[in-house]
């Protein structure tokens, strides 16, 4: 479950730039540090299949010019082992044209959870 004392102290602050993280026990809530390309911009959220390593992935209304945030990989409750985050795969994913990203790693047959900062250019 996500640690949200994390989110109402960052809302409390002032600050609202927040990441989903996986960890062994769940969900975690942490800050994003600021930047100029997410200032101004707004999060969104997208849940799609996953794919061959190196594959579009589509994300309706994900563009080159956004920023990822995070991406998790999850296995869904009608799985064997369902209802899981099976792997962070945020370091793995880049937006590779507008409406898609890729994962350099195999999440066939799983869910990826996608968390962007939509930057206004």
């Amino acid at each position: 479950m996500a640690n949200l004392s994390k989110v109402k102290s960052q809302v409390a602050g002032g600050g609202v730039d927040l990441q989903v993280v996986a960890t062994s026990t769940g969900l975690d809530i942490q800050p994003i540090a600021p930047s100029a390309s997410t200032v101004g911009s707004r999060l969104r959220v997208s849940v799609a299949a996953g794919a061959s390593a190196n594959t579009n992935i589509p994300i309706s209304g994900i563009t080159t010019s956004d920023v990822l945030a995070s991406v998790l990989e999850i296995q869904p409750p009608t799985a064997a082992s369902g209802n899981t985050i099976k792997a962070d795969q945020t370091a793995n994913a880049t937006i590779y044209s507008n409406g898609n990203i890729r994962i350099s790693q195999d999440t066939s047959g799983n869910q990826v959870l996608v968390i962007w900062w939509d930057v206004v250019p």
